[in-house]
């Protein structure tokens, strides 16, 4: 059974409850048809953005997205585990279809600048170029994925990894930082 099988469907009626309990409703957050959103799930557009949530996903327990002014799209079934948190900042997060994420993942398109060692690092400023996750990826629990980064179609991000930079469609990567082990198209 797929994910779109086993998880529960809400009608416009409970989707409505969700969204005034677990979600700061307003014009920026657009989520369609049959996503489930598990009680305890936050999101919200704060300092401004736009969240863009596709169809047959589903948000479990303790999930964050939070826009920081930026945005956030999601495409169609896409699973999103408990504590995973995904921020906005800058150019954002894309998220394509069929990707799967692990719990307590971190997504953050942002970088704290710090060059300058007679300033405080939070005066300083941050840098976003944004991140990019292709289709039919899959992140191992605890994932980093950090700034500048596009994850390519097909790949495999084990466990713990940091992913620093941008990936190779169909790879398997792990590490801290993250490197390429092998390919999904030998296996």
């Amino acid at each position: 059974m797929g994910v779109a099988s086993k998880m529960k469907y809400l009608g416009k009626k409970i989707q409505q409850y969700f969204r005034i309990t677990c979600i700061r409703q307003n014009k920026n957050i657009s989520i369609l048809n049959h996503n489930y959103i598990s009680p305890f799930v936050r999101i919200e557009t704060n300092y401004g953005g736009k969240i863009d949530i596709g169809s047959n996903n589903e948000f479990l327990y303790g999930v964050c997205l939070m826009t920081y002014g930026g945005k956030i799209t999601i495409g169609n079934n896409c699973s999103i585990n408990p504590y995973t948190i995904i921020y906005g900042h800058g150019n954002g997060v894309e998220i394509g279809s069929n990707v799967l994420i692990a719990g307590h993942c971190m997504i953050i398109p942002s970088n704290h600048n710090f060059r300058d060692n007679k300033v405080p690092i939070n005066q300083q400023g941050s840098t976003s170029r944004g991140i990019k996750i292709e289709n039919d990826v899959w992140l191992g629990t605890g994932v980093k994925v950090l700034d500048g980064v596009t994850i390519a179609k097909g790949c495999i991000i084990a466990a713990g990894a940091v992913v620093t930079k941008s990936t190779e469609a169909y790879g398997i990567y792990m590490g801290v930082p993250a490197k390429k082990t092998k390919s999904r198209l030998d296996v």
